[in-house]
């Protein structure tokens, strides 16, 4: 458990802007049965410009033997847009609001000896009023932060690895596939 405070400033010739965050957060960790673990947290953030949130994870991880492990995680997220993205001269939006998002992940992994292992997750993740750089279409220069009304859906795959070989070297490799 803990609390912070962070103050956010952001001067850019004549652009400028302030904002001040306190938390308080927590995390209880349990281990009810050899082989299951469980996590579970909560944040509240006290944003000066766009009032309070409360976000939360919860997460298992399950030994299905001694090499493989089962993982679970459900999560919720809030970002509120950066003092750049509100207030630049050129590319800030005055009028964007923070993102809430709502995300899974389902993951495996097993292991080959002490230094060698795969892991396989899939992850799937909405995001409300996602803030994003649009470009303008008279210039692949020029744009603005806009707010994407709705809901945004990221979803995919990451599949990592790693292969022990002689004298200390390791063969190590990672894709992820994102849509």
């Amino acid at each position: 458990f803990g609390v912070d405070w962070e103050r956010e400033e952001f001067v850019s010739g004549g652009d400028s802007g302030r904002i001040d965050t306190r938390g308080l957060f927590g995390e209880a960790l349990f281990s009810p049965a050899t082989g299951l673990d469980l996590a579970a947290s909560l944040r509240y953030d006290d944003n000066s410009a766009f009032g309070g949130n409360l976000s939360g994870r919860l997460a298992a991880a399950v030994a299905i033997n001694d090499a493989t492990t089962l993982r679970a995680v459900a999560a919720t997220g809030f970002r509120a847009p950066s003092l750049y993205e509100l207030n630049n001269t050129f590319y800030g939006n005055p009028a964007l609001q923070p993102e809430t998002s709502a995300g899974f992940e389902l993951g495996i992994e097993r292991r080959f000896g002490s230094a060698s292992f795969v892991k396989a997750t899939g992850f799937y993740t909405e995001i409300d009023d996602l803030i994003q750089f649009v470009t303008l279409s008279f210039s692949p220069f020029t744009g603005q932060y806009q707010q994407i009304a709705g809901t945004s859906v990221s979803k995919g795959i990451e599949v990592s690895g790693q292969w022990a070989l002689t004298g200390g070297f390791s063969l190590i490799g990672s894709y992820t596939y994102t849509d």
